[in-house]
């Protein structure tokens, strides 16, 4: 099922579609949003920043007010956001000093969820919700691999900031995602974890 992450009411009918399917929600993990080519706010408009607030955070949070009152109910449930690396530096990493992270719209979104999911383990982490954040650096995804294609010299550009020199690939974050969702993370609340090769340190 597909829909559109503007649309909350679309949201609350694939929860209620989960629901009927499966009678409860254990684990929520959220990995979608857009990006800004690395522009600048100037090159931006108040209403490209409302959307990407409404897609990147807004629809977090609506999602995670649908399932947490189950969670709370049961006393247990593990919620996982995919923000970026972008959000937990104090400025955009993009513009001619840097080859990765976001633009002025897209930094602000990240850092504002990543400010949301830990509000939530403060909040509800005694009522049994374990809220995390993984933030991403440069994964080999479709959209990257595009950018790569039209840029011969755009994987030397990305590694030469990585300390761990490679690019990261989607089973990178699939495995710190399946540990934060597993009981052997149950002592972790309100991390914001980097999988970025070392990216966020240099």
């Amino acid at each position: 099922m597909t829909f559109d992450m503007q649309d909350s009411a679309a949201i609350t009918a694939f929860y209620d579609m989960v629901m009927k399917e499966w009678g409860r929600v254990d684990i929520l993990v959220t990995t979608h949003g857009i990006f800004d080519q690395r522009r600048g706010s100037l090159e931006m408009t108040e209403k490209d920043f409302q959307k990407f607030m409404q897609i990147n955070v807004i629809s977090v949070f609506v999602l995670c007010n649908l399932v947490m009152p189950q969670m709370i109910e049961r006393g247990k449930g593990v919620i996982i956001a995919t923000a970026s690396i972008s959000g937990m530096r104090n400025t955009a990493m993009g513009g001619p000093r840097g080859s990765a992270g976001g633009g002025s719209v897209y930094t602000s979104s990240k850092h504002a969820l990543v400010g949301y999911i830990r509000s939530l383990s403060a909040l509800y982490a005694w009522q049994g919700v374990r809220a995390n954040v993984i933030c991403p650096g440069s994964v080999v995804t479709p959209f990257i691999q595009d950018s790569l294609d039209n840029d011969p010299d755009g994987y030397e550009k990305r590694v030469r900031v990585i300390p761990a020199g490679r690019l990261g690939v989607p089973e990178d974050i699939a495995k710190v995602t399946a540990f934060l969702a597993s009981d052997d993370a149950g002592f972790i609340h309100g991390a914001v974890i980097p999988v970025d090769g070392g990216r966020s340190n240099v």
